[in-house]
């Protein structure tokens, strides 16, 4: 019946089967996680990650606390304690697919991008039109001086998911292209056409988000990200309910992981950091928990007494 939780349709359905799941065996471990993740912005992130590590207590072997863990670790900037996470859910689960498109970004984050390629590229002949793991192939290739190569991949067929939608793809052909000109006008093109995008979906924000930053159009990014985290200005989701078909259409891409990544280092940097991080909430958690984002990821953070 946990099992079921982690496979229904909609948000509903996979309440109802971790209920009665728990309501059999309290302890279950994926129907225990399936509720904790539909109660993450219900509850406080401290006693989110609280539930996440009882359930790991009881369960050392649930690999779906320890996936939600890994996103959660790298939302909050705690990079190493979200390789820790991954690394044991991939011993677990060696041939999950999510496992190792996170481990592909993770050895990235880490600088070691011949290990991530390595990575990116066996999991794509292992799981070919997989969106995870398509998306982190075409990541590692975009944020990397290497946007040939991602136009080469998103026109791909034989690799490409299925669930792309006709502006996701504009999006990305957009932003890859001022990538590798760095033409003013390539860069107008492509700051124009992600705005729109990210209107429509979390995960088009995000990547609207890490593009601008490494075209060095920050105040574009800052304004995405204001939408997109505190549902301010002009550039917010018109719908909040993760519906569609696209890839990039689940709330999981609105998450912020992305924030604490390479392609996002000039954003980071930016005096306005802070003042975003105190507004979704981040420094509080950080605060309450004693635990600061890892060094070489906290850019031009200021708080009081970080560790």
């Amino acid at each position: 019946m946990g099992w079921l939780a982690t496979v229904a349709d909609d948000e509903g359905a996979a309440r109802e089967a971790a209920l009665r799941a728990v309501a059999l065996d309290p302890r279950e471990p994926n129907a225990r996680a399936v509720l904790a993740v539909q109660r993450r912005d219900l509850d406080d992130w401290a006693r989110y990650e609280d539930t996440l590590l009882g359930i790991v207590a009881d369960s050392p072997d649930a690999a779906l606390a320890l996936g939600h863990l890994t996103l959660f670790y790298q939302s909050m900037g705690r990079c190493r304690d979200s390789w820790r996470c991954n690394e044991r859910a991939n011993r677990i689960e060696p041939f999950n697919p999510s496992h190792q498109a996170r481990r592909a970004l993770k050895h990235w984050i880490f600088g070691r991008l011949n290990e991530a390629d390595q990575v990116a590229d066996r999991a794509l002949q292992i799981w070919p039109r997989n969106p995870t793991v398509w998306n982190a192939r075409l990541i590692l290739y975009a944020y990397t001086d290497r946007a040939p190569a991602a136009l080469a991949l998103l026109d791909d067929p034989a690799t490409r998911p299925e669930n792309l939608t006709e502006p996701t793809v504009k999006a990305w052909r957009s932003a890859l292209t001022a990538i590798a000109s760095r033409a003013p006008a390539d860069i107008a093109a492509a700051v124009a056409t992600n705005f729109r995008a990210a209107t429509l979906a979390p995960g088009l924000a995000a990547n609207a988000i890490m593009t601008f930053s490494v075209l060095g159009e920050l105040d574009a990014a800052y304004r995405v990200a204001d939408g997109l985290l505190n549902n301010r200005g002009p550039i917010v989701q018109r719908s909040r309910t993760g519906a569609g078909r696209d890839l990039y259409s689940g709330p999981v891409w609105g998450r912020t992981q992305f924030l604490f990544i390479p392609a996002t280092a000039a954003f980071r940097a930016d005096r306005r950091f802070t003042a975003l991080c105190e507004a979704t909430g981040h420094i509080d958690y950080w605060r309450k928990r004693g635990v600061w984002p890892d060094d070489f990821v906290r850019g031009s953070l200021v708080v009081d007494n970080p560790a």
